[in-house]
Order: structure tokens, then sequence, then C-alpha cells
């Protein structure tokens, strides 16, 4: 992983992605080789050594921007930190600004109009906040453009889980 400063940030700068059909049930042989116990994805693979889950690897590269210099994702402060991961009432799960709580949780977003269809309610209605912190998120377009489509992910499930 080249790492390279930007604004305060970092970015990698060289990588090779590979993408996973998730609607195989079967593994790719690169997935099963770096992920043997949970056969799942996201991988990242960082100097030939494995570093598996989401919220994992989010760890992993804000440890990785530490060595190297660049802005955390999670607060120095021990306690600071604590609350990141457990979660405030901000305009992001960690305070003020982005970050690693975020970033580990918007994914789960995409079901969220899953959950609307299949429990006859609005979330807007019914979790506001929650709400809310989407819309902020989704504003972004470090997220926007990398977040599956909520109605795709929703037939998908429904095919994958035979749901009428």
């Amino acid at each position: 992983m080249n790492l390279e400063k930007r604004r305060g940030s970092f970015k990698i700068s060289k990588y090779d992605y590979k993408e996973e059909d998730l609607k195989i049930p079967q593994r790719s042989q690169l997935v099963l080789e770096m992920n043997p116990v949970r056969k799942s994805v996201p991988i990242l693979i960082h100097e030939g050594k494995p570093v598996c889950d989401s919220a994992v690897i989010l760890e992993y590269i804000d440890e990785m921007s530490k060595e190297e210099g660049f802005v955390r994702l999670l607060p120095e402060d021990a306690h600071e930190r604590a609350l990141a991961r457990f979660w405030e009432t901000n305009p992001y799960f960690g305070g003020n600004e982005f970050g690693f709580l975020d970033l580990a949780f918007i994914p789960f977003s995409s079901m969220f109009h899953g959950y609307e269809s299949h429990g006859n309610f609005e979330l807007e209605i019914e979790c506001p906040k929650l709400s809310a912190w989407v819309k902020r998120c989704m504003a972004r377009e470090s997220v926007s453009k990398v977040l599956p489509d909520s109605s795709e992910m929703y037939e998908l499930h429904k095919k994958w889980y035979g749901i009428d």
C-alpha cells in the first residue's frame, strides 16, 4: 500500500481491485485462501497478508495512517475513541466529523428499504435521526458513489432468501 498525503488525509495510490460476485455462492480461490475462516469479503491484502472484515480493515487503515502521519479516522484520545466506537448523537456517529463508525455502519443503510417494505414502516418517521444521518452520509460523494442502490439490494435479497 503506497500512501500519499492529500489535503490532511491519505489516499492509496497503487492497488489492485478485485470484485467478488456475491450472487454466486461459491467464493473465488483468492477469497478462500485469504479468508479461510469466514470465506467472505471484504478483504484487504497488504504486503501479502490479509486483513478481513470491514470494521477491522477500517481500523487497520487508521493505524497505518498514524504510522504515516496522516489524519486519523478515530480520535487520539482513548475515551473519545471509545465514544466514536459506541456512538454519540452528533451529526456523525463519531462526533462532528465523518469517521470510523460512519464508514462501518453506512453500508447497512442499503438494506433499510427492505426493512421498511417488510416492516411496513417509514424510517424517516420512526427513526428520524437515523434517517437524517443516512442523508448526511449519502451527501458525501465518497459514500454515494460506492453504495449499492437500496432497491437493487432489496430485490437481490428477496431472490437469495426466497422472499415474495
